[in-house]
């Protein structure tokens, strides 16, 4: 039996629908922020910058040096020692508010060699663009951002004459990843080891510290846990 016109235009709409899921996972509008970068050499570069789309974070960087209508250029972050960039706060203003409040914000980064924790090779790291959060008790702190997907709806449908369709929604979100940099290595902060490296690289705040040790402050809260820390190095 041939199928309905109803049956066709329903499959027609989703096949266009599928595609517009699948073309908006792909597609990244950039976004060019004024900024400079400096390269292994120390060479500074000023123009603008976008971070990309990368799912696993930054490998590399899109730059247009001078104006934000130059040609692209597409840096690898193995050739930058560290960036600046400036962008506006993500904040939602009231109507009203005075541009002063509104001023520029300006994020450091630096490129690290993040310690590969699977690798067999105790030696093998991984080259990474973290922003700088602070400096600790003999260590450093930094922290990048990944894209991650997470299950989002999806559903099928069976076969429609001698047609078969499904479809699938996945949605991502932002998740910041912590590292430590101590001792000669940089660790990404886990569950299994953010107890032993903050004991050491918070040994100025006791307090927190405690907190930390007592489970008053879980891994879940590490946000909030390097926040009280930058407030109390600022105090």
């Amino acid at each position: 039996m041939k199928p309905s016109l109803a049956s066709r235009s329903a499959v027609l709409l989703l096949s266009l629908l599928s595609c517009c899921f699948t073309l908006h996972a792909q597609v990244h509008f950039r976004t060019y922020n004024p900024g400079r970068y400096y390269d292994r050499n120390g060479v500074k570069h000023t123009g603008f910058i976008d971070f990309g789309n990368n799912f696993w974070g930054t490998v590399k960087i899109n730059f247009r040096e001078g104006t934000d209508t130059a040609a692209n250029q597409k840096i690898d972050i193995a050739d930058i020692r560290s960036l600046v960039v400036m962008h506006q706060p993500d904040t939602a203003y009231a109507p009203g508010t005075i541009n002063i409040a509104k001023q520029m914000v300006v994020d450091s980064f630096v490129v690290v060699q993040e310690n590969n924790e699977n690798s067999f090779d105790p030696k093998a790291t991984d080259t990474r663009l973290c922003k700088f959060v602070t400096d600790a008790v003999n260590a450093k702190i930094y922290s990048r951002n990944v894209k991650k997907s997470a299950g989002g709806f999806g559903m099928g449908i069976g076969s429609i004459g001698a047609v078969s369709m499904s479809m699938g929604v996945s949605m991502s979100y932002t998740d910041t990843l912590y590292l430590c940099e101590a001792e000669g290595k940089t660790l990404q902060l886990r569950r299994s080891n953010y107890k032993e490296l903050l004991a050491r690289a918070f040994a100025d705040d006791p307090d927190l510290v405690q907190k930390i040790q007592t489970k008053q402050l879980r891994f879940g809260e590490l946000n909030e846990i390097i926040r009280r820390y930058v407030a109390h190095k600022s105090s």
